[in-house]
């Protein structure tokens, strides 16, 4: 779920730009092409990819006694039994090498997915342009 949740957040800032060009078709084809290209390029995917190990490790590593000192004072209850020592990796059930090799498998699969996506959205602009004035002119007038 937090592989999933990371390889959208970073594909969503590479995708935000696409909507402020659908007013020039031209310009919105050139730049899902330029975001396909950059999806689908192998260093630009080993990049993310290593991008978000160092994250997933620094999450892992995170000690979790802060937060249920937090929620034990706020609650007044005890939070189980949890070891004053444990870390989010204890919790989750995985380790930074599980995660590491997840992250690195499912990736660039996920980024070249979307760079077909993206493609296809480039494809499609003129089309939905056309949807958008045929709706505009169908509308009454006041």
């Amino acid at each position: 779920m937090l592989l999933r949740s990371a390889i959208l957040a970073s594909c969503a800032l590479a995708l935000a730009p696409a909507p402020a060009l659908a007013r020039d078709d031209n310009a919105m084809a050139g730049k899902a092409d330029e975001i396909a290209g950059k999806l689908n390029d192998p260093m630009t995917q080993y990049a993310i990819a290593g991008m978000l190990s160092a994250m997933s490790k620094a999450l892992l590593e995170m000690p979790v006694a802060p937060m249920v000192d937090a929620v034990e004072k706020a609650s007044g209850k005890r939070m189980g039994k949890l070891p004053r020592d444990a870390r989010v990796a204890d919790l989750a059930g995985t380790d930074q090498d599980e995660m590491r090799e997840k992250i690195v498998t499912h990736v660039p699969r996920a980024m070249a997915a979307l760079g077909a996506m993206a493609t296809a959205a480039g494809a499609m602009a003129p089309e939905l342009e056309k949807m958008a004035r045929t709706m505009r002119e169908s509308m009454p007038k006041r």
